[in-house]
């Protein structure tokens, strides 16, 4: 959430897949969806291939009311996007809003801070929004778009990568947050993820000691290991836990880990 290239998309993507997953095992209709609300719009293109302008049903588009909730959705294992049937069953029970590449909002003061989280509590209500959990994949820095989903948000997981900048990434959304607490007191980070974490490596080793002494229990561990079949899972569009192959089950059982944990987070709020 705090800085570009450190597998929030992917990271978002994989745990939509593993909350689908544990949520239909014992509720065959669950529904998970992924909100993109970054305007570099990763996890639209990841998911749907397209790049939606910003005349499209997108959530820009959706916060400027030129089309309704039920317009913007898409569910994906019903969507034209996806090239095969086999593709739309690996995303059975995931549905995406999509983002515009550089979609602009612009707020005019905090009043407006809530937009999001009405629209959402709107569709809610008039049963568009009928989805178990919703995962919104944000960008970085201070954009309108990234505080409306900071704001919409029930926890905050923050994802980073396991380097300096990473640490000082994290500390400036802690500091973000603990600020907007001020006039918005619901607000809370639920977790730190380190991603891409390569344990031969001295200067991770000691970047995670780093981490785990400002964070405490903030920290989720153990952090996500590097493997080469993040890649290329990324090309593919698709979760890494539908490549056979070990270093894709190791993932996959951190991604359901994480999922057991969130749940348990949406459980107790």
């Amino acid at each position: 959430m705090n800085k570009g290239g450190v597998g929030k998309t992917s990271f978002t993507l994989n745990e939509a897949w593993s909350l689908a997953q544990i949520l239909r095992a014992t509720k065959p209709d669950a529904r998970v969806l992924i909100v993109d609300v970054d305007t570099q719009a990763g996890a639209t293109q990841l998911l749907t291939g397209h790049r939606f302008t910003d005349k499209d049903p997108t959530i820009s588009t959706l916060l400027s009311a030129q089309y309704s909730f039920a317009d913007v959705l898409i569910r994906l294992e019903d969507s034209d996007y996806l090239e095969d049937d086999d593709t739309r069953a690996a995303f059975e029970g995931i549905d995406v809003i999509p983002a515009c590449h550089e979609g602009k909002v612009r707020l005019s003061g905090p009043e407006e801070f809530w937009a999001l989280r009405d629209v959402l509590d709107e569709a809610e209500k008039s049963g568009d929004l009928t989805h178990d959990i919703v995962l919104m994949d944000c960008g970085y820095g201070d954009s309108d778009l990234n505080t409306l989903a900071i704001v919409a948000a029930d926890h905050i997981m923050a994802v980073t990568n396991v380097t300096t900048l990473g640490m000082n990434g994290a500390a400036q959304l802690i500091e973000k947050v603990a600020k907007m607490r001020r006039s918005f007191p619901h607000l809370r980070i639920s977790g730190l993820v380190l991603n891409d974490y390569t344990a031969v490596e001295l200067a991770d080793r000691q970047v995670l000691e780093d981490f785990r002494e400002q964070l405490g229990n903030l920290l989720w561990e153990p952090p996500i290991p590097r493997r080469a079949i993040v890649k290329r899972s990324q090309v593919a569009g698709l979760p890494v836990s539908l490549f056979h192959v070990k270093g894709a089950r190791e993932l996959v059982q951190r991604y359901d880990d994480i999922a057991q944990r969130m749940l348990t987070l949406e459980t107790t709020r």
